[in-house]
């Protein structure tokens, strides 16, 4: 019952933490306003009038901290969406593109692409506002996702259609499996352990009672043994 018990409130801990880390994106130390985007600007132009209309520089972090916020548009970890964000720029070094990492709540390179092969090419490092530079970079890869012709329109959508949060349910499905599976398994191996320990504990006090039997026996033996040799030394 205490194992049971320790596995059901390990296995709610852990649930109730990966629900807080998935559960719809808000501002963080890092970033703020985060909105799917149709297409992503394609000059300095547009992405100064985006950058206006997002108004970064009016977000009031929940941390309080005084960091400067930047309009930003990017792909998402699973290069399926394009997103709008207020994020801190940052330099992205590698030949690699943008993204913004909803899990990490930040901008890093994306490991899966190239912007080299652009013309103009990207730089080795370059700051992630120069993105709109490299039209490579927002490529979408259509068989990520099935709902890439429908624009998300809530937060949650958002969410859900990001790689982050996938793997982020198929972990709480995982744990939910492990716990049903380890329950039955603790259970059966108590169980054994228990009756294993009851059966010894038998044949441990049937030795003891055959053993006080048996010396009983003797004794008893002796006892008139020795009774019979007195009564035929008295008749002597």
């Amino acid at each position: 019952m205490l194992l049971y018990a320790s596995v059901l409130l390990i296995a709610t801990v852990i649930l109730s933490k990966t629900e807080q880390v998935y559960s719809p994106f808000t501002s963080t130390c890092n970033a703020a306003k985060l909105e799917p985007e149709a297409t992503c600007p394609s000059s300095r132009s547009e992405w100064n009038r985006r950058a206006k209309q997002k108004q970064c520089t009016d977000v009031v972090l929940s941390c309080k901290k005084k960091i400067a916020l930047k309009y930003h548009c990017l792909i998402n970890t699973w290069k399926n969406l394009t997103l709008s964000v207020c994020a801190v720029p940052t330099y992205i070094n590698g030949f690699r593109c943008p993204e913004f990492n909803i899990k990490g709540s930040n901008i890093q390179p994306h490991y899966d692409t190239n912007c080299s092969i652009d013309i103009p090419a990207c730089p080795f490092r370059y700051n992630s506002q120069d993105v709109y530079k490299y039209r490579s970079c927002y490529v979408l890869n259509m068989e990520n996702s099935a709902i890439l012709n429908t624009k998300p329109t809530t937060k949650s959508e958002l969410e859900t259609n990001d790689g982050d949060n996938f793997f982020g349910v198929n972990l709480r499905i995982l744990w939910c499996i492990l716990v049903l599976v380890i329950l039955p398994v603790a259970s059966a191996v108590s169980f054994t352990l228990y009756k294993k320990h009851c059966d010894h504990s038998q044949v441990l006090d049937a030795t003891i009672k055959n053993d006080h039997k048996t010396t009983t026996d003797i004794l008893s033996e002796k006892s008139t043994l020795f009774s019979e040799k007195e009564n035929t030394m008295i008749e002597i």
